[in-house]
């Protein structure tokens, strides 16, 4: 009995030993792969400074972008601001358009009556000078009718002074 047992602690360490084999085996592979998680960790650790590094890069562009955007941001609320002074000046600009054009009809009305009414009076006056002169002639006449009258009156009151002397 006792040797079956001491075979037994034999084959129990014999187990041991190939179990105790294979544990090694596996603690290398997990030595190996922890190694290589290592170095996996090594590069991630790289990449991940690498990713901070662009990380910092891009909040400072960020920074940037956004300072440039409340830039561009204020200069459109300003461009805005002109463009509504521009417009109301535009419209402006047409209401005194639209007036000084409603002033030009009226002007151009008010000039159109003033010279049919000095149409109208110079007409007046031409006939009346018209008529004027027609008279001013027929007193002419009357007059130059009379002034033979009397050179003839005194041509002949001379005669007689001439033939009575």
């Amino acid at each position: 009995m006792s040797d079956a047992i001491l075979r037994q602690i034999l084959n129990e360490l014999q187990g041991l030993k190939e179990g105790q084999a294979r544990l090694e085996a596996r603690m290398d592979k997990i030595e190996a792969k922890v190694d290589n998680l290592a170095t996996r960790m090594d590069i991630v650790e790289a990449d991940l400074s690498v990713l901070k590094e662009g990380q910092a890069r891009l909040e400072s562009r960020m920074e940037h972008l956004e300072s440039r955007m409340e830039h561009l941001e204020s200069r459109m609320e300003h461009l805005e601001s002109r463009m509504d002074s521009l417009e109301a000046d535009m419209t402006s600009l047409k209401e005194g358009q639209a007036r000084l054009e409603q002033g030009q009809k009226r002007l151009e009305r008010s000039q159109e009556e003033n010279v049919i009414t000095l149409l109208n009076i110079i007409n007046d006056k031409q006939e009346s000078l018209n008529k004027k002169q027609n008279e001013m002639n027929l007193v002419l006449k009357e007059l130059t009718y009379q002034s033979f009258k009397h050179e003839a009156e005194i041509k002949e009151i001379r005669q007689e002074i001439n033939l009575g002397a």
